[in-house]
């Protein structure tokens, strides 16, 4: 939750200047509106205007990478395989231990 009266506002449009790899504006404008894996940038609209602050930036990219929950920043998970990719992969290894070529 951002607390407009203890964090410093920045206009949403300037967001993307204080975050590191400057991305674009509406990537910023979708993590506000639509978050990452259910996770959305915390704002506040005052008079027809959105807002963010610092601190709100630093718990979002916490909270997206994994830090806030205890993993290293930026672990990456190792994904399994399908059902469908593990069925493919026995099939290739029977076919090249069976000889028929």
């Amino acid at each position: 939750m951002l607390d407009y009266r203890a964090e410093e506002l920045v206009p949403l449009s300037q967001i993307a200047a204080l975050i590191p790899g400057r991305p674009h504006k509406s990537s910023v404008w979708r993590w506000a509106t639509v978050g990452v894996r259910g996770i959305r940038l915390a704002t506040v609209v005052i008079a027809g205007r959105r807002y963010c602050s610092r601190e709100a930036v630093d718990r979002f990219i916490a909270a997206t990478d994994g830090t806030s929950k205890g993993k290293a920043g930026g672990e990456e998970t190792v994904r399994q395989p399908s059902a469908s990719a593990r069925s493919a992969q026995a099939f290739i290894a029977q076919e090249l231990h069976s000889g028929k070529h």
